[in-house]
């Protein structure tokens, strides 16, 4: 209850007396009444018994934590018995360590309640929180969202069939781009890409073209076929070719931002290109069997005037005679042509073993199928 009076008027009683409310050591004096009660009949100092209830909360309550707020731990019988139970360990102390003589422990303990009551507990809780609670990780800023590329943009407007189309002839277009870069190692001539890049899509007498059986076997093949097709086509992802008398029969073929579309879409990294001036796998497995002929050098392959070990001359051979590599190895390059039992022979230069020691790790490690000795 307030003081009647103004601001500045002294209360008509002795405030000091009420730091500590009657109802407040009472329970203190309940309290200590029970752990002299509990030491008497035989009971463990080292643990006491529960700390006495509010009158306010049943015994099944928990009581409410340390770190409520100070309002709440100030206001009514509910902050006052909290006071009592969080400084009560400290009456327990007193009495077990004084034996009868605990009154004036007690006036010690009573003023300490005292001022926790007139003070407020919020330093204790402050430091209660900084003992228990972690400080909070910073958060990491997300990474700025990577804007969408136009293929990506392309593929992400088509729709699950025309992706399953484009895949299907991607797969075929890449399957004979790789045959055909391996075609002087089988000893034949390469096309013009203009002729295997075409792709067929016809029936012939119940037989299927490559395309064709790809696209059955994904269960695409339907009426709506052509509309598809023409769909990528007007797309400018493929071109069609109607060269053929017959209306569902035609060629296509991917085009260069075709490719790219379906490089982004399923994730597939393109083929780095060669440092310049970087032998190709067929032409450095040429080099590999001169340098194994040795002396004897190779002999031309039959009536194929010009190609030896089953490799072209013009265009293996003419390039490695022709190696300069900016006048490092000399003007004659890494092979030359010469006359042995009146034929002509092939067979590397001393330049040409130079570059063979020189560069057969940086090939090796290139070209690891190629089965080229490590020199000595």
């Amino acid at each position: 209850m307030k003081p009647k009076g103004g601001r500045g008027k002294k209360a008509p009683y002795q405030t000091k007396l009420m730091r500590v409310p009657v109802p407040v050591e009472s329970q203190v004096m309940q309290l200590c009444d029970r752990y002299r009660e509990f030491i008497e009949a035989g009971g463990n100092p080292q643990e006491p018994p529960p700390m006495l209830e509010s009158p306010n909360r049943s015994q099944q309550e928990t009581p409410p934590s340390m770190l409520e707020s100070r309002e709440g731990l100030l206001s009514g019988k509910t902050g006052r018995a909290q006071l009592i139970e969080e400084f009560a360990p400290l009456a327990f102390e007193a009495i077990g360590t004084t034996g009868e003589d605990w009154a004036a422990k007690l006036s010690e303990f009573l003023e300490e309640l005292a001022r926790a009551i007139a003070c407020g507990i919020a330093p204790l809780t402050d430091t209660i929180k900084q003992q228990t609670e972690p400080e909070p990780q910073p958060v990491p800023e997300p990474e700025p969202t990577k804007p969408r590329s136009k293929h990506e943009k392309i593929w992400d407007e088509l729709n699950e069939r025309q992706r399953v189309y484009l895949q299907q002839i991607f797969e075929i277009d890449q399957d004979r781009e790789e045959s055909e870069h391996g075609a002087w190692n089988r000893g034949e001539r390469p096309r013009p890409a203009d002729e295997w890049r075409w792709i067929e899509y016809l029936e012939l007498f119940g037989n299927s073209s490559q395309l064709r059986q790809k696209l059955k076997a994904a269960d695409v093949v339907d009426p709506g076929t052509g509309s598809t097709f023409k769909a990528l086509a007007k797309s400018k992802l493929i071109e069609i070719d109607y060269c053929y008398p017959v209306k569902d029969w035609f060629k296509c073929k991917l085009t260069r931002l075709g490719r790219a579309v379906v490089r982004v879409g399923l994730g597939i990294q393109s083929a780095k290109k060669l440092p310049a001036r970087t032998l190709r796998d067929y032409q450095w497995k040429a080099l590999v069997a001169a340098w194994q002929a040795g002396d004897e050098g190779l002999r031309p392959d039959g009536e194929r005037s010009g190609d030896y070990g089953g490799h072209s001359w013009q265009h293996c051979w003419l390039r490695l005679r022709a190696w300069d590599d900016k006048m490092r190895y000399g003007r004659n390059g890494l092979v030359r042509e010469f006359h042995k039992d009146l034929k002509v022979h092939l067979g590397i230069t001393e330049e040409g073993r130079k570059f063979y020691r020189e560069n057969w790790q940086k090939y090796h490690e290139l070209y690891p199928e190629v089965e080229a000795p490590e020199p000595e």
